[in-house]
């Protein structure tokens, strides 16, 4: 038995050296290279064991039996690291590693000293113990650092923080050598430049690899790298690879706007053009240095959702700043998730978000909190019980918001207050200034600068309404004028009905309406898009199968009244094709007679979900015969646009139908403008809603 570890050892470095010396020669089983996938999962045993050796020896005084336990260790970490290194060796086989030599052969090389040390350990004096020990020590760290390499980058193990590399006034070491960095340089660097690119300077990217030049300076949508970004998710072609960190929505926003205005390499903000979306992300000029530690990135990554975004405050910065956006989305545990960064979090915008005082309690906790955004929300004062021992506290917005009697001292402690439309009196502000000289009020008074009113409210939220149901409009400041349409157009302070009763949704009911006040521009467009629950269908079947992760509830899906989310396309409630066109026919039990039906549809052209080709219905009428109804198609996209849910309204022949049989047939392929063209488009379908 005391000799099976040493046969174990000569089996598996003999292997692992035959495979080394002749890997250009051999072909390894498609089940067998599967097998590699274990490198990662398997490395850290020896690596701890190992580490169990050290201790071992360092307890040497106290431990009668120590080179026992040394050799026992060292025995079963020289076998571990022997099958670590073939197990690497069939990744490198069943991967596209480039520059993997350096660490394939510093683990056999590993392999190998553990193997001698482990044989001849017994003819080791205790005093020179040290040197293997050492010697293997070192070896080790130099396989892991270039494994790290690898798989995160060059930096990895490294002691640069990457600080000294970053101009806050130049664009793109500001924002886009960060964002290159930590999304795509692991695999595209001086050292491993997969598929020939290498992503760390602008001539690299211009150069571009195997598909072609990185960027095209100038136009985004036909640069191969945001082509790559672009693409679905579940594309094998998509970067960063599905499993590894994606790209926000601002990072997307910034290496866009970069490329579309030239991709320059040396260019400071104060250059940008006025209307650049890149200026909004130029780093914070702290004027203090912050003397807590980073958040935990497990926190940091728990904390980001689809509707709250926590991100440093500025470039290597340890303080945070959180966002919540969508209303309907907000939920008190997502905030109350914030304590998690609660030391590092120095911003906080709730602005818009139904928040009330007693929502607010937990922002006593939050002791670095400099800025608060609550403007919009529905707190009238007493929060500020909550905020009043924060000891950096320097600034709140209560812009929209309806204050009743706060404590006037409370407020008087900031150094700025946002307070336009928040119900204070002429009195109250001048209060405020007595109490503080230095406050500074902002009140909304502006003699050359207007701006925006917020959008209209609507009583109601859900898109599937009863016939006659009543919306109520409505705006959070008194005196504003609501203008609205129900053809389709855009209202604005001339043309469009004024609102001045609830209006009744008839059939399918389309409004746009916007606000005006005299002394502010006119609001963005709310835009509201209800359907009638009209006779529904006692069962449905799907003819063809949609695509498995985005197979929702099946058939169910199409008429359970339940709206996908437009923001989450994997929300469950949506069928996605892209294959084959979606099939499905609608069981009545006993004949319905039927006006028209409305499908319902995701259209988020970024990610190649189109309105469709066309869309076809056939029905079966009470007499069991079968008419085909007709094809509609809806207009093409002739660019890029947001996100939206679209209704697609199609007539039937008024008569009874007993089944009604639809396709949708997917764009297919993209038109020359996307930066997919050539592929096939995906089709989204959360509802069919019949009248």
């Amino acid at each position: 038995m005391r000799k099976i570890p040493e046969y174990l050892l000569i089996v598996f470095n003999c292997l692992l050296a035959v495979v080394v010396l002749f890997e250009s020669r051999l072909e390894v089983p498609a089940w067998l290279a599967v097998g590699g996938r274990l490198h990662p999962l398997i490395l850290h045993l020896p690596i701890g064991l190992w580490a169990g050796v050290w201790v071992i020896y360092v307890l040497r005084n106290r431990l009668p039996e120590y080179r026992f336990l040394v050799k026992l260790f060292l025995q079963v970490t020289a076998v571990l690291t022997a099958v670590t290194a073939l197990v690497g060796v069939l990744l490198a086989w069943g991967g596209d590693y480039e520059d993997v030599n350096a660490h394939q052969y510093a683990g056999v090389v590993l392999s190998g000293l553990l193997w001698v040390t482990a044989i001849y350990f017994e003819k080791i004096p205790t005093r020179l113990l040290p040197l293997p020990l050492v010697i293997i020590t070192a070896v080790l760290l130099f396989t892991g650092h270039r494994g790290g390499e690898l798989t995160h980058g060059e930096d990895f193990l490294s002691f640069s923080t990457g600080a000294e590399a970053v101009q806050k006034d130049d664009v793109y070491q500001a924002l886009v050598v960060p964002i290159l960095r930590e999304k795509c340089s692991s695999c595209h660097n001086d050292r491993k430049t997969k598929g020939g690119l290498n992503l760390s300077s602008v001539a690299g990217m211009v150069q571009g690899g195997e598909g072609g030049p990185a960027l095209v300076a100038g136009n985004a949508l036909e640069s191969h790298l945001m082509q790559r970004i672009f693409l679905p998710l579940e594309d094998k072609e998509h970067m960063p690879p599905r499993k590894k960190a994606q790209l926000t929505e601002a990072e997307i926003e910034v290496l866009t706007a970069w490329i579309n205005l030239g991709a320059p390499e040396k260019l400071s903000f104060s250059q940008l053009p006025a209307d650049s979306p890149l200026a909004q992300y130029r780093p914070a000029a702290s004027e203090e240095e912050y003397n807590f530690s980073p958040a935990d990135p497990a926190a940091l990554a728990e904390v980001n959702t689809p509707f709250c975004r926590v991100s440093p405050l500025a470039v290597n910065s340890p303080a945070l700043r959180a966002s919540f956006f969508v209303q309907s989305r907000f939920d008190p545990k997502h905030f109350e998730n914030l304590l998690l960064v609660k030391e590092q979090l120095v911003e906080l915008n709730l602005s818009k978000m139904p928040v009330k005082d007693e929502d607010l309690e937990i922002l006593s906790q939050f002791k670095n909190l400099r800025h608060l955004n609550l403007s919009g929300t529905q707190v009238t004062g007493k929060f500020l019980r909550y905020i009043k021992e924060l000891p950096v506290m320097q600034s709140v917005a209560l812009a929209n918001t309806h204050l009743e009697s706060p404590e006037l001292e409370l407020l008087a402690r900031f150094r700025t207050v946002y307070l336009w439309e928040s119900g204070l009196s002429a009195g109250d502000l001048a209060r405020l200034q007595v109490l503080n000289p230095e406050i500074q009020l902002d009140t909304g008074q502006r003699e050359t600068v207007r701006i925006p009113i917020n959008l209209p409210r609507s009583s109601e939220k859900n898109a599937f309404l009863q016939q006659g149901t009543s919306i109520v409009l409505s705006h959070a400041l008194p005196g504003v004028l609501i203008k609205y349409t129900l053809d389709g157009t855009v209202p604005d302070s001339v043309h469009g009905m004024d609102y001045s009763a609830p209006l009744a949704v008839q059939g399918r009911t389309r409004i746009k309406a916007r606000a005006f006040k005299e002394g502010w521009l006119g609001s963005s467009v709310l835009e509201l898009d209800y359907l009638v629950n009209g006779p529904e269908p006692d069962s449905a079947v799907l003819l063809t199968p949609p695509a498995a992760q985005y197979a929702g509830r099946g058939a169910r899906s199409l008429y359970d009244r339940r709206k996908g989310d437009p923001d989450n396309f994997l929300d469950k409630t949506w069928l996605g094709y892209r294959e084959k066109p979606l099939e499905a026919v609608f069981f009545f039990s006993s004949p319905r007679e039927l006006k028209s039906m409305t499908v319902s549809m995701l259209e988020k052209a970024d990610s190649y979900i189109m309105p469709p080709q066309s869309i076809e219905v056939w029905g079966k009428t009470a007499s069991g015969k079968e008419v085909y109804i007709g094809k509609v198609s809806p207009e093409p996209l002739t660019g890029l646009r947001p996100r939206k849910t679209t209704y697609i309204d199609i007539p039937l022949a008024a008569q009874k139908y007993r089944e009604i049989r639809i396709r949708v047939n997917n764009l297919s392929p993209l038109p020359a403008w996307h930066p997919g063209k050539g592929s096939p488009g995906w089709v989204f379908v959360d509802e069919v809603v019949f009248n």
